[in-house]
């Protein structure tokens, strides 16, 4: 039989392997290997006059220059790729490339300055002569020394300058000599050979610093602090958009390679720490990568970053399961905040942000002093062009936070005003980032997720159509396992679970239940956190005394609320003390599936092996109702296991239902962070323009400009998430009212503004705002108290229900601007981002 394998041509070899540039590396040194062994061959075997001899001998000249070049190039001006290249690049080849390289680069060189090889080296028995007189046959048939065999001559033997005849040969001799003496002799030599070793050693550790490659150079780097397995995704993140966005440049591919470097500073063991990272990344990236072995809350390793010729900061920290130290972990990524607040400052960048501070206050000062209102008009201009500029000055800090407490905290209060005049602060912790990424889901399509896979495809809380205004059906969380992550989990739920058929009248309340064997004391604790927002809502209390009984004690229902609209909050909650395995907790679960409701299951136990086993010994009844939508296994470690029971075969459908979350590397996603940081600007940019050409009005209006004027409002980094949480609702309202693609009817902004107000009376309770008193709410109209100094006492006029809202316009002209202003801009925001067009 004929053998009918398809063998490539030699010349498809190389163009297959041409595309890539490690392999392309391969091929041009050992091609340069064969070019110069050729022109060797042929100047020592053939006449020198012969004209092919010179051609070959200038060829493997002119390539050879590469070997030379780049190497020094590299080592004055890119050092980070001439040690990986030292570590990485098969430094013997390159060498032999080079010895090979630099004598037939110095005899192409003696072509042009030396007229002939006896002014190089002279020796009358060298030459061939024609005196008769000669007796012996060998002299006879004697050649005349050719060039490249007169340039080895030195190369090879460096002490036989006494035998060149002119000036230009003597000087061209001892650059032969003194280049022989290095590349031949000197890189055997023991201190050569150490300077490599210790060079290779301290790259392996993380002990070379790039300071002042890093401080010229034009393109800015990444800097990444912390070796928590977090960083792996952000730092392949930060290289597939940069090449991303090379592709779609096309000014960019007539330019060159624009990948940035990413500089990361980890207290691990560095080579350890870069066999993991470098698994994720390809080879082009991983030459892009420094790592440095430093501490964080060292003001020198902090310097070493070169901090103020960075693009962006993320200060990530070390993985607090493996490292003692790490307990401190949030006080820790502050310090490191504040130490590159410190450095920052003195830099040129913070140097002039002072200065245009100064500058700032300046022209403030002018402004109250102004009469003429076009020299206003014109200062006035002058200080957006400054806080333009200042806003690209500050140096963008992503700061990640591993509990919840603190992030809490720094979602409310403002950093010290003068590290927020120099640093763009954005704080974001895992747990909340990783149950976004689960609940928000960004499709309003009906049935567009139901063909959901493995890879992915989270479903919101509501499902994929939605829950509309006379819909009974409610959304139910279950998270077993009141863990970081089983509380990142219902909290988000509770930003996210509110829909337009919960009315004062017709009161279809979300309902989150937690479910964890110690409830009973984690309960306590979850309320006291929260204590505001349990003052007000529905919550009860279960426990699972033996298989077969769920007892509840009695519900805490809120009374006395009638000056807020009465019961408002659209939420409840539920605590069951006991085990997912336990038959009444899960018959409990069967009869819920059994209503109008659309079911999550979040199971969020700390270690991974029991958060499989629940779920995977959960009651298969359970999965057969099509309210449930889908069973959560959160799994820090990797979802393998889940993602191979992924099942196309009809008899086991409940598998398709299990989906995994929680892998570190796909926590963080750098374009969904900037996508919704766009979504607040937008939102934030609205509300200012409500305020300026709605509200402004309307105070003036009722006399009450002059108290506005005095209020500042709350913290940027309040308003910042503030403008976040409400970005996130985007697509759950759309879903709610069939959105068209264009624009929303006078109804459905105010159902949605129904929607919206009633999340942001969670969202203010989650923050720890209160609702006024009956004496507190009597004294703002009687205008003995002014709403807006209740708002330094944490208590909120406007935390009240929808009707109540309305009521409060005497006092609160502003009460119902806010919610029909934002609303109206959610066609505007999911355009953008769809690109669609009305």
């Amino acid at each position: 039989m004929k053998n009918n394998v398809n063998v490539k041509t030699i010349w498809e070899y190389f163009k297959e392997n041409l595309k890539d540039k490690n392999k392309r590396k391969s091929i041009i040194d050992w091609g340069y290997i064969i070019l110069a062994l050729a022109a060797l061959i042929c100047n020592l075997k053939m006449p020198e006059d012969w004209p092919i001899n010179k051609i070959i001998l200038h060829l493997a000249a002119f390539a050879g220059l590469y070997f030379v070049i780049v190497p020094i190039k590299r080592l004055l001006l890119n050092r980070p790729k001439f040690d990986w290249d030292l570590v990485n690049g098969n430094y013997l080849r390159k060498v032999c490339c080079l010895i090979l390289a630099i004598p037939f680069i110095l005899t192409a060189a003696s072509w042009v300055t030396i007229e002939s090889t006896k002014e190089l080296i002279y020796e009358e028995n060298l030459y061939a002569c024609r005196d008769n007189d000669l007796h012996c046959d060998i002299k006879k048939k004697q050649a005349n020394p050719s060039r490249l065999w007169s340039t080895y001559f030195h190369f090879l033997d460096p002490g036989n300058q006494h035998m060149t005849t002119s000036q230009s040969g003597r000087n061209g001799s001892v650059l032969i000599a003194i280049l022989g003496i290095f590349l031949l002799n000197g890189l055997l030599v023991s201190s050569i050979i150490g300077w490599i070793d210790r060079r290779k050693e301290k790259w392996f550790k993380g002990d070379i610093r790039y300071k002042w490659f890093l401080k010229f150079r034009k393109q800015k780097h990444y800097v990444v602090i912390g070796g928590n397995d977090i960083v792996f995704g952000i730092v392949k993140q930060i290289f597939d958009n940069a090449q991303s966005a090379n592709d779609n440049d096309q000014s960019s591919k007539n330019g060159g390679n624009q990948i940035p470097y990413v500089l990361i500073q980890t207290s691990r063991d560095v080579e350890e720490f870069r066999r993991e990272l470098f698994s994720y990344l390809t080879i082009e990236q991983q030459q892009q990568t420094i790592i440095y072995f430093g501490n964080r809350t060292s003001e020198e390793d902090i310097k070493s970053l070169i901090i103020d010729n960075a693009q962006e900061v993320y200060i990530i920290g070390e993985d607090i399961r493996t490292d003692d130290i790490e307990s401190y972990h949030d006080t820790m990524n502050m310090e490191c905040l504040k130490l590159i607040y410190n450095y920052f400052k003195g830099s040129n960048n913070g140097n002039r942000i002072t200065e245009l501070h100064t500058e700032k206050k300046g022209i403030e000062k002018d402004i109250e002093n102004s009469t003429d209102e076009s020299e206003t008009e014109v200062l006035k201009n002058k200080i957006n062009d400054i806080c333009k500029e200042l806003e690209a000055l500050q140096l963008m800090c992503r700061v990640m936070f591993e509990y919840q407490t603190t992030f809490t905290v720094f979602q409310f209060y403002d950093l010290d005003k003068e590290i927020s005049s120099y640093i763009n602060f954005k704080p974001f912790n895992y747990y909340e980032m990783w149950a976004q990424k689960v609940f928000i889901n960004k499709e309003i399509a009906p049935n567009k997720l139901i063909t959901v896979s493995k890879e992915g495809g989270y479903l919101p809380l509501e499902g994929c159509n939605g829950i509309k205004e006379n819909d009974n059906t409610y959304a139910h969380l279950f998270v077993v396992g009141m863990s970081r992550m089983g509380y990142a989990m219902a909290i988000e739920a509770a930003h996210l679970a509110h829909f337009p058929n919960y009315t004062e009248e017709k009161k279809i309340r979300s309902k989150i239940t937690f479910i964890d064997k110690n409830a009973k004391e984690e309960k306590d604790f979850f309320l006291g956190r929260y204590k505001e927002l349990f003052s007000l809502s529905h919550y009860r209390y279960g426990a699972a005394e033996d298989d077969d009984q769920l007892l509840w004690q009695e519900p805490h229902i809120p009374l006395n609320n009638d000056h807020l609209g009465g019961d408002f909050i659209d939420i409840e909650w539920e605590f069951i003390n006991g085990g997912i395995e336990q038959k009444s907790i899960q018959d409990y679960i069967l009869h819920t599936a059994e209503k109008d409701v659309r079911i999550t299951i979040a199971i969020c136990l700390p270690e991974s092996n029991r958060s499989h086993a629940a779920a995977l010994y959960l009651d298969k009844k359970i999965f057969k109702y099509e309210s449930l939508l889908q069973v959560l296994v959160y799994n820090r470690y990797g979802k393998s296991i889940i993602s191979a029971l992924y099942s196309q075969d009809a008899k086991f459908p409940y598998l398709n239902k299990l989906k995994c979350f929680g892998a570190p590397e796909d926590c963080v996603s750098i374009d969904w962070l900037k996508q919704s940081e766009r979504i607040g600007d937008a939102i934030g940019s609205r509300y200012n323009e409500i305020k300026r050409d709605y509200i402004d009005k309307k105070m003036k209006e009722a006399g009450q400009e002059d108290k506005y004027v005095k209020y500042k409002g709350k913290s940027q980094v309040a308003n910042y998430f503030s403008n976040l949480y409400n970005g996130n609702m985007t697509w759950t309202k759309l879903r709610s009212i069939d959105y068209n693609g264009c624009c929303l009817s006078a109804k459905q902004i105010n159902l949605l503004s129904d929607v919206e107000h009633n999340r942001w009376n969670i969202e203010q309770l989650l923050m720890n705002f209160r609702p006024l008193t009956q004496d507190e709410q009597n004294d703002v109209f009687a205008k003995k108290k002014d709403k807006e100094e209740l708002k330094g006492e944490m208590a909120h006029l406007n935390i009240c229900s929808n009707k109540r809202l309305l009521e409060l316009n005497t006092v609160d002209v502003v009460a119902r601007a806010y919610d029909e202003g934002l609303t109206s801009l959610l066609p505007e925001i999911y355009n953008k981002l769809s690109k669609n067009q009305c």
